[in-house]
């Protein structure tokens, strides 16, 4: 199968057929079985599911915190995004869990054709929130943040295209500095990187 989501090959829904197609042959289901219209009517069911609010749940905090955070990009003239490693129907998820509007731009790894952590699409969300690279290099502070859940591909990614990182960790019970997961990174300088439990706490680091 081709890498990220069968982007500028097959496409998503084609990707993703071939993988349920794989898994439910894994799992011993009769191979004559997995070319017919029953396997094709139920593979567009569950696709079309996945699309749905029904078969995604934001955390408690996230709504709220994500009204906070668009109230503060908007009083100082800062870009709200989404960098994710999704297919298409990304857009259209968000929108039916109701926070679609909170962001200026909803950028997928599908649509720019690079996953996270490859640098250019940390570089594309940079031209979509209108920061050059230069400016990001020069400054005393930093100008992008970027938060997630994997150490590999958020917080490694975002470091690499010189962000500010924040990993979203439940586990933990407050933000707290992560130089301890940071201590091989091949930098000159400790990198900027915090953990958090959820996005509420993005909001003590910026003011």
């Amino acid at each position: 199968l081709s890498p990220n989501f069968g982007a500028g090959r097959e496409g998503c829904k084609l990707w993703w057929q071939e993988v349920v197609r794989e898994t439910v042959a894994g799992a011993g289901y009769p191979g004559g079985e997995l070319h017919s219209s029953t396997f094709d009517a139920a593979f567009a069911e569950l696709y079309e599911l996945f699309a749905t609010e029904e078969a995604w749940e934001l955390l408690p905090t996230t709504s709220h915190a994500l009204d906070n955070l668009r109230e503060w990009c908007d009083r100082n003239e800062c870009q709200l995004g989404v960098l994710s490693n999704m297919d298409s129907r990304l857009p259209d998820m968000l929108q039916r869990l109701g926070v679609a509007h909170c962001f200026d731009f909803i950028l997928t790894s599908y649509a720019c054709g690079a996953e996270k952590p490859d640098e250019a699409i940390f570089n594309a969300a940079l031209e979509r929130a209108k920061v050059s690279k230069d400016s990001l290099a020069n400054s005393a502070t930093p100008l992008a943040l970027h938060c997630g859940d994997s150490v590999k591909r958020d917080l490694h990614g975002a470091l690499g295209a010189g962000f500010a990182a924040v990993l979203v960790d439940i586990a933990s019970s407050s933000l707290q500095p992560t130089q301890q997961l940071m201590k091989d990174w091949p930098a000159p300088t400790t990198p900027l990187t915090w953990r958090a439990p959820h996005i509420g706490h993005l909001l003590e680091l910026l003011k």
